[in-house]
């Protein structure tokens, strides 16, 4: 080539972005108290248009297995085995579909393009890394001179894949290190199936990337408390306030393959990701 690489970067696609958010004040007083709401929506989704020449789609994700990008779909979409259940015993592991070495106590796949031969062609779109709808909620209340403060934020209808999670969870590995708890409900033989979902522990299907590692990132956190005081006028100051805060104090979520649904990276997997910090602090702010 001219310039001595063999490949280079270039925009070969389009993607298409829509959205609409609304911002909502609302300002009270009942009596003394004073209230200050704040509520924050947006929507917003992507989708790809065009891929090159061809369209041609693009692996993506960890290895190019558990993401795409392709026409139609939403940016690094997740593209999975999808799990329906477990082979509970040989008869169902002989109706099929199946993998060529298919055993009882491995996961059972959808077979999508119904070939009924589980292969490549059965990985299927699942979900998406972006969650669309984001929402901020902000109240602050004073009385007198104390002051309270309440920042809360949340996200819905997005998916993350746990990475670390199928890192040192998933079957086949035996017993060579401690499992969670879900692997007492687990595939054990033809009598004694578990709850359906659960395959063996030696199940032949751990290398591959399926849906079971795959969860919602829905969450909602409450992000700052703050209550202070304001300290009446002084001779040697003219303002003062006392406050304690609290960062990062509460989150709800469903996530039980990381630490939180806030770690995954932009094609949505978890690698192991810390939880924010939840931080406390006391402070003063003096005018003189």
């Amino acid at each position: 080539s001219l310039t001595g690489f063999t490949s280079s970067w270039q925009n070969v696609g389009d993607i298409l972005n829509q959205g609409v958010e609304i911002n909502i004040t609302t300002k009270n007083d009942f009596g003394k108290l004073r209230w200050m709401g704040i509520v924050n929506a947006s929507y917003n989704t992507n989708k790809v248009l065009r891929l090159g020449y061809d369209n041609t789609p693009i692996s993506a994700g960890f290895s190019g297995l558990t993401s795409t990008i392709e026409v139609g779909q939403p940016l690094y979409a997740f593209k999975l085995y999808d799990v329906i259940g477990v082979y509970k015993n040989q008869a169902e592991v002989d109706a099929g579909p199946k993998m060529a070495k298919t055993v009882p106590g491995d996961s059972k796949y959808r077979d999508v393009n119904g070939d009924g031969v589980i292969d490549n062609n059965d990985r299927t779109i699942v979900g998406n890394p972006q969650a669309p709808f984001a929402f901020g909620f902000r109240n602050e209340f004073s009385y007198k001179r104390f002051s309270l403060s309440v920042l809360m934020n949340a996200q819905l209808g997005g998916m993350i894949y746990s990475m670390i999670g199928r890192s040192i969870d998933r079957p086949g590995m035996g017993y060579l290190y401690n499992k969670l708890a879900k692997w007492e409900n687990r595939w054990k033989s033809a009598d004694s199936p578990g709850d359906g979902m659960t395959p063996s522990m030696l199940a032949s299907t751990g290398a591959y990337y399926d849906t079971r590692w795959l969860y919602s990132s829905d969450y909602l956190r409450v992000k700052n408390v703050t209550f202070g005081y304001s300290i009446p006028k002084q001779k040697w100051f003219t303002n003062a306030r006392v406050y304690v805060s609290i960062e990062n104090a509460l989150i709800w979520h469903k996530y039980s393959g990381g630490y939180t649904p806030e770690a995954a990276n932009n094609e949505g997997g978890d690698y192991g990701g810390y939880p924010q910090a939840k931080t406390f602090s006391i402070g003063l702010n003096l005018n003189l």
